[in-house]
């Protein structure tokens, strides 16, 4: 669930990529309960999101260390018709080229 570096902790934050595009705000669990974040527009797999004071008490001082979330983006496996019909669209504006469906269509 967490991993520790000092009194810095570091957790996994699953996000859609709807979310990773669009931006939005998320849920996290801390050591003291859940806390939203925000989701930058564009963000990006690997991208970290800084909570301040949610990480561990310093032993050397009255610090509180920092809790960082790292952005996975879930990529779906499968979309229905109307979602992968929409992402064409998209993807042909901005001049993509994507994979033909079955028979070339």
């Amino acid at each position: 669930r967490f991993e520790r570096n000092g009194a810095d902790l570091y957790t996994e934050l699953q996000i859609s990529y709807l979310q990773a595009i669009l931006g939005g705000e998320a849920t996290v669990e801390t050591l003291r309960g859940e806390k939203k974040v925000t989701i930058p527009k564009g963000c990006q797999y690997g991208q970290q999101i800084k909570i301040s004071g949610e990480g561990l008490p310093s032993l050397r001082g009255s610090r509180v260390g920092d809790l960082t979330c790292v952005v996975k983006v879930l990529i779906p496996k499968k979309l229905s018709k109307d979602e992968e019909k929409l992402l064409k669209e998209i993807a042909s504006q901005k001049g993509e080229a994507t994979s033909k469906g079955f028979f070339g269509f």
